[in-house]
């Protein structure tokens, strides 16, 4: 635990800091005091028969608690980081044109982009017959493909500079 403080505070001389190692330092002692109830709970839920499925589940939760902590991270105070925790759902609607307020169409387009080549690396992995496919094809059908990708992400790339986060301490 006291690691996981440090760490906080290494990166910066700020109460939010401290709290976001202090987080998941309660994370990692929750995990290993939780470890036989959880496989208890896989075992008794059926999860452990569906191996994939609660893969999926722990990379979901796990992306969740840790995305909690970025608050604390990047949040100026803890006040600040409070009101955050405690307005992260109000207001929320679901209606397609309200995805435009939020999302441009380049967010949108870039988003399924991303989407479809997380599904393509997917596939190439539980299929690696597409792979001996794409190897047996002509070099300059791979090389069009390729330089299709290799554009697309020029197109979509981020176009104005992102300051590094830790300069600005």
């Amino acid at each position: 635990m006291l690691s996981f403080l440090i760490s906080g505070l290494w990166h910066g001389a700020n109460w939010t800091y401290v709290i976001w190692g202090g987080i998941h330092g309660v994370y990692m002692l929750f995990s290993r005091f939780t470890t036989g109830w959880r496989a208890a709970l896989v075992q008794a839920t059926g999860l452990s028969n569906r191996p994939r499925i609660h893969h999926a589940l722990r990379v979901l939760l796990t992306c969740s608690f840790v995305c909690v902590t970025w608050i604390f991270f990047r949040a100026p105070s803890f006040s600040a980081a409070c009101y955050i925790l405690t307005h992260l759902f109000s207001g929320f609607s679901i209606r397609k044109d309200s995805l435009y307020v939020v999302f441009s169409a380049h967010d949108m387009n870039l988003a399924c982009i991303v989407t479809a080549f997380a599904f393509l690396t997917d596939a190439l992995h539980e299929h690696p017959r597409i792979v001996s496919v794409l190897k047996s094809t002509n070099g300059q059908v791979r090389f069009l493909i390729l330089l299709s990708l290799t554009l697309l992400i020029f197109n979509f790339g981020i176009t104005n500079e992102i300051p590094f986060i830790y300069f600005q301490f």
